[in-house]
Formats: structure tokens, C-alpha cells, sequence
């Protein structure tokens, strides 16, 4: 079963703790049996962010890759500093996932989409439904992503709202996540 991994959490070589519950859900999901390919997308701009943060630093300026045992390619797309133009992040995260190998080789298909987030991950993953009809679409949902993010932005909630037909499943990391989806209309057997 071939499972194409979208997601901007990922452990990098000197940042090992960021995103590990990402890395562990994967390696589990592995021993079944699964074969997994990992978009994890990262900001080209991390001079600049880096410069405004120094907790930033390591994340941005970390060579080399987590000690993995699948396929990961790590595109950069443009992410201003202090969120700005943060409602267009989305589609420069989709154009960096779609200009991967993994996506522009044609002859693979994946039986499930994982997005590992729902902003700016499950977004782009949603508009790889039309490219693969028949693959199962499935989003983690972590907690600032639903609790959070819609209150500070007001384009997120349509957004979300737009993008949750696409997904066929949804994992709640908590029952209060869960109880969050629920209030967004979306039917208990997904979730």
C-alpha cells in the first residue's frame, strides 16, 4: 500500500524532538506494511525568519536528515516573517508539494493521502484529490490548527470548511479535537 505523507512536521538531524510524533505514527505505520513516501515541506525565507528568532535558527539552518527509513523530499516555498500574507500560505505550500519528484512521477498513485495538519497541510493535500480520485484522503488533526488558527484568522474557517469534503477520514489527537470537528458539521463516522 503506497501512502504519500504531507506534512511540515518532521524531525530534522539537530532538531530530532520537532514533529517525533509524526516520525513515530510513520514508523508504526510502516511495520504493517505501508510504503511511505514524506513531502515536509520548509520556508525558503529562514535567513530572515532566523534573523527575527533565534529559536528559528536551528530549524531553518539544519543540514542533513532525521535518521528516517522512507523516501523524504523537503521543498521549499516562501513564508514571510510575522504571518504575513498568511492566508496565500497555502498555495505557495502546494506549489512546492506538487513540483516534488514523488508527485511528478507519473506512474506513481498512492492509496492514501495523509496531511499531518489542516493548515497549510490538509489544503494542499485537497487539491491532490482530483489527481488521485481513488486513493483515500486522511488528515491528523493536531489542535492549534483547529482551536486555534480559526480565531486568529478569519479566512480559515471557510477554508476549512471548503477543503472538508475532500477528506475521507479524520484523526482527532483528543477527544476535545474531536469535539471541535463535530461543531464544524462534520459526520461522527469520519472523525
Amino acid at each position: 500500500m503506497n501512502i504519500l505523507i504531507i506534512s511540515h512536521l518532521y524531525p530534522r538531524q539537530r532538531l530530532t524532538y520537532y514533529g517525533i510524533f509524526v516520525a513515530k505514527q510513520l514508523k508504526y505505520i510502516q511495520q504493517l506494511g505501508g510504503q511511505i513516501k514524506l513531502i515536509s515541506p520548509v520556508p525558503k525565507t529562514y535567513r530572515i525568519q532566523a534573523f527575527f528568532s533565534t529559536k528559528l535558527e536551528d530549524y531553518y539552518t539544519s543540514k542533513g536528515e532525521y535518521d528516517s527509513p522512507f523516501l523524504i523530499e523537503r521543498p521549499q516555498y516562501w513564508s514571510f516573517p510575522f504571518h504575513f500574507q498568511y492566508s496565500k500560505l497555502w498555495k505557495r505550500f502546494l506549489l512546492a508539494v506538487t513540483n516534488t519528484g514523488f508527485l511528478r512521477d507519473k506512474d506513481y498513485t498512492p492509496d492514501i493521502v495523509h496531511a499531518h495538519f489542516l493548515y497549510p497541510d490538509a489544503m494542499a493535500a485537497g487539491q491532490l484529490k482530483k489527481r488521485y480520485p481513488k486513493a483515500k484522503f486522511v488528515c491528523t488533526v493536531h489542535g492549534s490548527d483547529i482551536k486555534r488558527y480559526p480565531k486568529l484568522y478569519n479566512f480559515i474557517s471557510p477554508l476549512y470548511h471548503k477543503y472538508f469534503n475532500c477528506f475521507d477520514h479524520f484523526i482527532a489527537v483528543s477527544n476535545d479535537i474531536r469535539q471541535e470537528l463535530l461543531k464544524r458539521e462534520l459526520a461522527p463516522e469520519k472523525i
